[in-house]
């Protein structure tokens, strides 16, 4: 038997809304806002450049209303809370174009809206929600970025007093009239993966120049040696080709010295023919060394999705991560004199 919404309970859940959206909006007003923008984040967290702007989703109440009345747009999840979100940030905070999905759920479909809305204006991303587990990241934020081609923009916070809710991502809120210290930094991880891809290539090619340097010393002796047996070997048949001709005996020496020659004379073609594929066998680990240090490079960025989810690995994601915790946790709380809000 199919159920039947109560009305009453729909009309009631909204007035809570709007009650929490109120407090909420109340809150928020009486915070003081100062912040440390770094030169190659201004452009974004001004707005005049599009970009992606990534905080926790236990941090996320100060920063949502830090870019109020923007035109910024936002990543929610399609669950019931994040309805009531979505209403406050759209009805309260004036963001606009307020995407709903997430990995778990309309993830496809929010990924390509992401990508559509960067093209036109700022995207406010918690990576780790709505379901966590807390403080670990999903690759979303950043296959997202790499498909837009825009940057990605940490951000956090920090204040003296604020109560933590005993919620799965310990939500941080707060006091009324606290001062809040924002910090950002630009996420460089094209950068960064590409630095440490050139680093590797950097080792293996030094690897292969001392090798190659041994292998030179070793084939310039034997090639000393191989000269110099040469020489004797000439000196040795002048000698018997002398000989020869004081005896006289052109039968006997002659033949003998001819068969001499001819051996002498088969045991240097196969030394020339050792020589020559030494230097082919150079030549050829040369070519194979080049092909490698100019085909070992990140996978392509043009949006097909089987070359940007090999590029972005476990150990990217992780560096994403522990950037995120350091912005969003420093040791020092001092609070920054410049830019008030």
């Amino acid at each position: 038997m199919a159920s039947i919404e109560n009305p009453k309970s729909k009309t009631e859940s909204g007035a809570k809304g709007a009650i929490l959206r109120f407090a909420l909006r109340l809150l928020s007003a009486t915070w003081r806002v100062r912040e440390e923008i770094p030169d190659d984040c201004r452009a974004i967290i001004d707005g005049t450049e599009r970009g992606i702007i990534a905080f926790w989703h236990g941090k996320m109440f100060p920063v949502w209303y830090r870019f109020r009345e923007r035109g910024s747009s936002a990543l929610i999840s399609g669950s019931r809370d994040g309805e009531l979100l979505a209403r406050y940030l759209d009805r309260s905070l004036g963001y606009r174009e307020v995407i709903r999905g997430s990995s778990s759920k309309g993830g496809s479909r929010a990924l390509a809206e992401m990508v559509d809305v960067l093209s036109r204006r700022p995207l406010l991303i918690t990576p780790d929600g709505p379901r966590g587990p807390a403080r670990e990241g999903k690759p979303g934020v950043l296959v997202a970025a790499v498909r837009a081609g825009r940057s990605v923009i940490l951000a956090g916070w920090s204040c003296r007093r604020s109560v933590r809710l005993n919620s799965w991502d310990s939500m941080e809120i707060p006091y009324p009239f606290s001062t809040i210290k924002f910090r950002y930094c630009k996420f460089e991880f094209i950068d960064h993966d590409t630095r440490n891809r050139a680093d590797e290539r950097k080792s293996d090619a030094e690897d292969e120049g001392r090798d190659e340097r041994k292998e030179g010393v070793s084939d310039g002796g034997r090639s000393d040696a191989r000269e110099m047996k040469r020489d004797t070997d000439e000196m040795k048949r002048d000698e018997r080709r002398s000989d020869a001709d004081e005896s006289k005996n052109d039968a006997g020496n002659g033949d003998g010295s001819d068969t001499g020659d001819g051996r002498e004379k088969e045991s240097e073609g196969e030394r020339d023919d050792a020589g020559r594929k030494d230097d082919e066998g150079k030549k050829d680990d040369a070519s194979r060394l080049s092909e490698r240090s100019t085909d070992d490079r990140p996978a392509s960025h043009d949006g097909a999705e089987g070359p940007v989810h090999e590029w972005i690995d476990e150990s990217l994601l992780q560096h994403f991560n522990t950037e995120l915790n350091r912005i969003s946790e420093p040791k020092d709380h001092s609070l920054p004199s410049a830019r008030s809000k």
